[in-house]
């Protein structure tokens, strides 16, 4: 009894053009790219919302509107208090 193979001697495996080789650099590069614009988001809201960006001087002071003398930022001295309460005495 002999058989006769009728069927072209291919390997069995995939074979290898240089598509998923092709395919495998473009996939690299598109997560590179993905991931460097992922930094720079990140980046930009760090920088917004920390000492050096938009929303880190936190905006003007509230004005009042009632005419009112600003709060003095400075510690008056001893004597000047016992000259002012001198006054009333």
């Amino acid at each position: 009894m002999s058989q006769v193979n009728i069927n072209p001697n291919v390997p069995s495996g995939p074979t290898n053009t240089g598509d998923s080789a092709v395919a495998a650099g473009i996939n690299l590069v598109t997560v590179l790219i993905v991931l460097a614009v992922a930094i720079v988001i990140i980046a930009a809201i760090i920088w917004l919302f920390t000492g050096s960006g938009f929303f880190a001087h936190g905006g003007a002071a509230p004005t009042s509107g009632n005419g009112a003398s600003p709060i003095p930022t400075a510690v008056p001295k001893k004597s000047d208090i016992i000259n002012y309460l001198a006054a009333f005495v």
